[in-house]
């Protein structure tokens, strides 16, 4: 039976720390009372304050035991880094944890916790509904409608502006813009 634990959180950011405590937090609450021979089928996700927003899941479904604790920890913290800026950057309100409690230890088969994800190349990232490639080449994004420079502070950018794909809200496709500066390479004189 699916079971869910919900941890409510008054609009912080989400950083390793605070996903550590709450795995600590979740850990001793449910997972030490039954602890001998079984294991987790276990995911996170957290609710965005904004409710547009909604809510996102941190990793994919893993079996967990009970001594997986630091495993977990570090498997979600490494798939926070990757996805940063979409989960970092906006505050949370809720973190939940949805398991299933399965009978016998998970082998090291059917952990994906044992997997090394370090070495994983990804291409593109989520962020607020939209896929986006990790490059700094604009044109990666999309087409580019206009390329300035632009001084601020004294130091000179290059800014773009990229027509991207559109993205679907309620059914109508609207044209995505994103404006992308990057600090400018200096030239030798």
């Amino acid at each position: 039976m699916i079971q869910i634990k919900t941890y409510p959180i008054d609009k912080i950011m989400l950083t390793n720390q605070v996903l550590s405590a709450y795995i600590n937090k979740f850990w001793v609450e449910i997972f030490t009372s039954i602890k001998d021979n079984t294991h987790l089928m276990l995911m996170c996700k957290v609710e965005f304050t904004k409710e547009e927003l909604g809510y996102r899941t941190l990793g994919h479904l893993r079996r967990v035991n009970f001594n997986d604790k630091e495993l977990f920890i570090e498997y979600l913290s490494l798939r926070l880094g990757i996805l940063t800026e979409g989960y970092t950057s906006n505050p949370i309100s809720k973190i939940c944890f949805t398991y299933i409690i399965k009978s016998g230890l998970a082998g090291d088969n059917d952990r994906g916790l044992l997997q090394d994800l370090s070495t994983k190349t990804f291409t593109a990232h989520r962020f607020n509904n939209m896929n986006l490639p990790i490059t700094v080449n604009p044109e990666e994004y999309g087409e580019v409608i206009s390329n300035s420079y632009i001084q601020i502070k004294g130091e000179m950018f290059n800014r773009f502006v990229v027509e991207g794909v559109p993205v679907r809200q309620g059914g109508q496709a609207i044209p995505s813009l994103m404006i992308i500066t990057i600090k400018a390479k200096k030239t030798s004189q």
